[in-house]
This record gives structure tokens, C-alpha cells and sequence, in this order.
């Protein structure tokens, strides 16, 4: 998947900071080696002048000069090296340093493909810009455990048990996932408190962002402050702003949550507008109802929701009350 051109630049002058990093390195180990070894910059001098001297053999047309150079270079690398060893520094201590051998620090190999620390520094960014770094690292597809949900209680709206209903969930967010590179689609995943809603959307957004697809993740009361904070001239980081609307996949969590009023109206339906006209894919979490949300966002955002998001339904007890339980019945 390719970067946006703000999220390659910002990788590109990590590798340019790195880059300046080495070459700092390398100048302080040359003064101390210089300072230990006094004949070192004697050498140095020495190479300097034969190198002159060859060039102006080579101008006059002295074809020999190239291969006395060579010998001669290599000589004073003999030297160098054995000062090195009776100094006690490492053979290689005045070679440039690299994070990675094998770009040297560039992002890029000899082929001109991109290196695998280039893919590292994507994900590292696509984390950072996720907001959410900590929470996948915890709630992905390998900890979603659908031991949690009751193959016993059934749910008064669909008739199935919070079991069938975790299970299809799981399976819809997984095809959501593999289908994303051609067809990138829209969730609504709405159902009561404690459910397991926030947890399905962040395991869908590790999976893409390890994937190299940008995500934004934010709480519902935090996406429209932010969108007011802009639109009323609060705020001025207009990347972030730019990206709402632009990044691969937006993550509204807790719709319902935020203070309603014409502006979270408004906003929430440019949105959602903006982003089925451009296939850019969304996933919105609400405890609501669905009458609640026809009711509280008008019919117009409503329709958009029908007509462009598959709807996924979860219930069951609180998980997270569950998890409390159970840690005070095991002691830990």
C-alpha cells in the first residue's frame, strides 16, 4: 500500500536524521582516534598528497599512475589498520555506522526496492499516528476470545446468542480485513456497553496498519472536538485534519458519547458523505440502537449508514466486568 506523501517525507527525514547521527559518530571517533594516535593524520596527509600526485601523473597522460596509486593506498590502509589494533580499537571502528547494513541507512537497497527497516519505520509511524499503539498491542484477532460470550442468553433483537453474534462479527471483521486491498468497506458495529465493539475495530486496525494502510482511531467526543477546534480556528494542524478525511480507514468509537448538537449533525454526515464518495472505508462503534441513531442523526445520515455500511450486531454481559470477576476469584 502506498504512504501518503506526508507519511513518506516524515520517514525520510528519519533515515536524513540517522544519516547525520552516523556521520556525527564517525567524526568523533576520528578526533579521538586522531588524539591517541598522532600518526594517524600523518597518514591521512600522506594519503592526500599521493592522491594529488596521481592525478596530476594521470592529466599528463601517465597511465601507470592509477595502478601505483592503488598499491600505495594500500599500504597506508595496512598502517592504519595495524595502529588501530596496538590502540586497541576494533578493525572497523572508522567505518561508517549503520543502523541497518543492509540500506546503509537510506530506506532502500542496491535494486532500488524498499528495505524491510523501511516497512518497520512505516508501521512505527502508522502506529504513532493511529493513537491507539497500546491498545493493539493488547486487543488484536490472537487475544479476541469468544469464551467471554454466552451460547445461553439470546439476543431480543436478532434471536441469536451472544455466542453466534460475537462469532459472525468475528468472521465479518476478518473478511472486511482480506477484501480490503480491492474492496474497502464501511462497519457499523453497534450493541450495548462492554460488548467487545472497540476491540473488534482495533483488531481490524492492526492487521491494516501491519499491512501499511493509515489508520485514525478516535473516541467520538475527541473526533469532533477536534473537527470543531478546526473549524472555529482553535486549532491549526491542518495534516491532522487533512488526514481525517484522506487516511485509509477512520475509526469513530462511542458514537452516542459526544455533546449532540447541529455541528456533531453536520460534521458526522459531511463525513460519512465524504468518505463513501471517495471509498474511503470507515468503522463507527455505538451503544445507540438503531432507532436511537435514526432518531438522533436525521434521516439523511441514517440512509447513508443503510445504504453504505454492513451493520454488525454484539451482545451479551460486560466484558470487561467479567474479567474483574475473574481476576478477584483467581487472586491476581
Amino acid at each position: 500500500m502506498a504512504l501518503k506523501n506526508y507519511q513518506y517525507e516524515e520517514i525520510m527525514r528519519g533515515y536524513n536524521r540517522r544519516q547525520l547521527h552516523n556521520k556525527h559518530v564517525l567524526d568523533e571517533r576520528y578526533r579521538e582516534v586522531s588524539d591517541r594516535i598522532p600518526e594517524f593524520s600523518a597518514l591521512a596527509r600522506q594519503e592526500a598528497d599521493i592522491s594529488l600526485e596521481c592525478a596530476t601523473r594521470l592529466i599528463g597522460g601517465d597511465q601507470n599512475a592509477s595502478g601505483e596509486l592503488s598499491k600505495k593506498l594500500a599500504v597506508i590502509e595496512q598502517q592504519r589498520a595495524s595502529l588501530l589494533a596496538q590502540c586497541g580499537f576494533p578493525a572497523d571502528y572508522l567505518e561508517m555506522p549503520y543502523e541497518c547494513p543492509y540500506c546503509k541507512d537510506t530506506g532502500f537497497l542496491p535494486d532500488g526496492q524498499k528495505c524491510t527497516c523501511f516497512k518497520k519505520a512505516a508501521i512505527e509511524l502508522l502506529y504513532d499516528q493511529s493513537n491507539r499503539r497500546e491498545y493493539y498491542e493488547k486487543e488484536n484477532f490472537d487475544t479476541f476470545c469468544l469464551d467471554y460470550y454466552s451460547k445461553e442468553t439470546t439476543d431480543s433483537l436478532t434471536g441469536k446468542s451472544a455466542y453466534v453474534l460475537a462469532s459472525e462479527a468475528r468472521e465479518k471483521a476478518g473478511r472486511f480485513v482480506a477484501s480490503f486491498p480491492t474492496r474497502p468497506g464501511n462497519l457499523l458495529i453497534y450493541g450495548p456497553t462492554g460488548v467487545g465493539k472497540t476491540f473488534l475495530s482495533n483488531c481490524i486496525a492492526k492487521e491494516l496498519i501491519e499491512q501499511l494502510y493509515s489508520v485514525i482511531h478516535l473516541d467520538a467526543i475527541s473526533f469532533f472536538e477536534r473537527l470543531a477546534a478546526h473549524r472555529f480556528h482553535q486549532e491549526d494542524d491542518d495534516a491532522f485534519f487533512e488526514s481525517i478525511f484522506d487516511c485509509d480507514l477512520l475509526i469513530i468509537d462511542d458514537l452516542g458519547t459526544e455533546v449532540l448538537n447541529n455541528f456533531v449533525i453536520s460534521s458526522l454526515g459531511q463525513c460519512i458523505d465524504s468518505r463513501l464518495s471517495n471509498k474511503q472505508a470507515t468503522i463507527i462503534t455505538t451503544n445507540l440502537e438503531l432507532a436511537d441513531l435514526k432518531e438522533q442523526y436525521l434521516d439523511r445520515t441514517f440512509s447513508r449508514l443503510i445504504s453504505g455500511y454492513t451493520f454488525l450486531r454484539m451482545t451479551g454481559n460486560d466484558i470487561r466486568f467479567q474479567q474483574k470477576k475473574l481476576r478477584q476469584d483467581t487472586g491476581n
